[in-house]
């Protein structure tokens, strides 16, 4: 019931290894502005592990308003979302394979 690594499929296409690790590299290293380690103004304060951890210790909505795990479970999966979901458009912007034939099943 926590969060969830991604499925190692990407609209119904199943992903190597080489491709499935990097989508969860770029998950944890894009920084909130969608630049990647080397990226000019690259932000790692902005990156999923540490906005997690600062939701979690610091973030009065987080502590305060949301009172029941489920809350606080939902709160997080949806940050968790918009990092899975910018990984894998930076994987398939970078994967022309992929992307092609992710773009054929559909």
């Amino acid at each position: 019931g926590g969060l969830t690594m991604p499925l190692r499929k990407i609209d119904g296409v199943l992903l190597n290894a080489k491709q499935y690790n990097q989508w969860l590299t770029y998950m944890n290293e894009i920084d909130d502005g969608g630049r990647l380690p080397g990226d000019e103004g690259y932000d790692e304060t902005g990156t999923l592990k540490n906005n997690l951890e600062y939701i979690i210790k610091f973030d009065d909505f987080y502590k305060n308003e949301l009172t029941s795990k489920d809350d606080k479970l939902a709160y997080l999966r949806q940050l968790f979302s918009q990092y899975k979901k910018a990984g894998k458009q930076l994987l398939l912007n970078d994967d022309a394979y992929l992307n092609a034939k992710i773009l054929a099943v559909q």
